[in-house]
């Protein structure tokens, strides 16, 4: 009897610990992530691009050339960072007034600004030759103007040179609609289009007239509120 008694208690102690385990199993089956489907392992590359933004800046041409750096899943949804720097310069000449000599100085400036921060986007069919998508940038940056040394222009008659450079503080918000093709498992092309917001930020001079300090508006970030149209090489693993 005794041996029957301990016989019975390991056979359900046996089937409570199977009992567990299929419950264990059930609720693992159930379980779902975001970016995943049950049963599919979700799936996390890479990739960086080389990319070139055309845009009206102070109503000229402006190339910005930089790269984005993003962890890719499921080849679909994507988070990374960007940068982009202004390799076109805007031209301004005018006349300020210098403090340390009394009086105007004449000079010729060329406008610098770039900017960096957070990309985010979202490819569909990403397995199709050519798919949509689109990516939104939230970054910040700075604008400034350097002096212009240009053969042309002629310092010798103002006898004072400023090579300060004015930097000013600005954000941006860049949301685009992507056009993708996929040329090999490694190599993609993107065409993108968009509207570039950047925070209203004034950058002012002072200047002497009729003996008065007067204080001018050289440039208001405004301006950097544009279409752009970008073209980038992408390079990753999409397979």
């Amino acid at each position: 009897m005794k041996y029957l008694i301990q016989l019975l208690i390991l056979v359900l102690f046996v089937n409570t610990a199977i009992a567990q385990v299929k419950d264990t199993s059930a609720t693992q089956s159930q379980y779902r992530t975001i970016f995943g489907k049950s049963g599919k392992k979700t799936k996390v590359s890479g990739f960086g691009t080389f990319t070139m933004d055309f845009m009206n800046v102070d109503n000229d041409f402006g190339l910005m050339m930089g790269s984005d750096m993003a962890v890719l899943i499921d080849n679909r949804f994507y988070i990374g960072f960007y940068g982009r720097g202004l390799t076109s310069m805007p031209s301004y000449q005018y006349s300020y007034y210098v403090d340390s000599i009394g009086d105007n100085v004449d000079i010729k400036r060329r406008m610098v600004f770039g900017h960096g921060g957070l990309i985010i986007g979202y490819i569909f069919k990403p397995d199709s030759p050519v798919h949509f998508g689109f990516n939104t940038k939230f970054g910040a940056g700075s604008v400034g103007f350097i002096e212009d040394y240009d053969e042309d222009y002629n310092y010798h008659d103002n006898y004072y040179m400023d090579n300060t450079l004015y930097m000013h503080a600005i954000y941006f918000f860049t949301p685009q609609i992507d056009f993708e093709m996929n040329l090999t498992y490694w190599f993609k092309f993107k065409l993108s289009a968009g509207f570039q917001f950047a925070s209203n930020k004034s950058i002012k001079y002072n200047k002497l007239e009729n003996g008065e300090i007067i204080e001018k508006n050289l440039f208001s970030t405004k301006k950097l509120n544009t279409p752009v149209v970008a073209m980038s090489f992408i390079f990753g693993w999409f397979k």
